[in-house]
């Protein structure tokens, strides 16, 4: 409840309790009081009612607000890699994604199964969420920093992520289709080293 909607309700207590000891005063108490106590309740649910109104369109608006700045930060590590795009996308003046790159998924849409090697559940990780970053890898499979470069750079070596470098961010080479289909192939290299 807000200050104004406390201030209110004992504005009208108090001028409640004003009427109600004038009208006791002058004798007129009990016909009053069954005509003044409906009011007073509408009145209090009257503000009750509005103050619950505006508490659930303020988190009505709080969570549309994080749900479009969750999908904003999720798609812009597509552009982190060109500035422009970044600040039209960001502008709205650009709303499609790069032709040659796939739309990342949410971390609840990723399949990973869980029967797969570590390098396999990383691999899909990495082609379904468009990032090669090492922190959001180190969350989801809870590894550490040393495990995380070193699975990189075997993934690097079979050629399905580019190699290091600051900025731009690796490339990705293939796609979550390409994968399922080259899977064994992609096996078979793995094999040889």
């Amino acid at each position: 409840m807000t200050a104004f909607d406390k201030f209110s309700i004992l504005l009208l207590i108090g001028f409640v309790s004003y009427c109600g000891t004038w009208l006791y005063k002058n004798d007129v108490l009990g016909p009053t009081v069954i005509m003044f106590v409906p009011i007073v309740a509408v009145l209090i649910m009257t503000v009750w009612l509005i103050n619950n109104h505006k508490r659930r369109k303020k988190e009505l608006r709080a969570a549309l607000e994080n749900e479009e700045i969750t999908e904003i930060f999720g798609r812009m590590h597509q552009y982190c890699d060109d500035a422009e795009a970044a600040i039209e996308f960001m502008s709205g003046r650009r709303k499609d994604l790069p032709p040659d790159r796939p739309v990342p998924l949410r971390e609840e849409q990723i399949v990973i199964d869980p029967q797969d090697s570590l390098e396999n559940q990383v691999i899909s990780y990495i082609l379904q969420s468009q990032t090669t970053s090492v922190a959001p890898i180190q969350r989801r499979f809870g590894i550490g920093m040393t495990k995380t470069k070193r699975l990189l750079k075997d993934i690097e070596s079979l050629g399905i992520i580019g190699e290091y470098r600051v900025s731009p961010p690796r490339e990705i080479n293939l796609s979550y289709e390409e994968w399922i289909e080259k899977r064994s192939y992609y096996d078979a290299l793995r094999m040889e080293r």
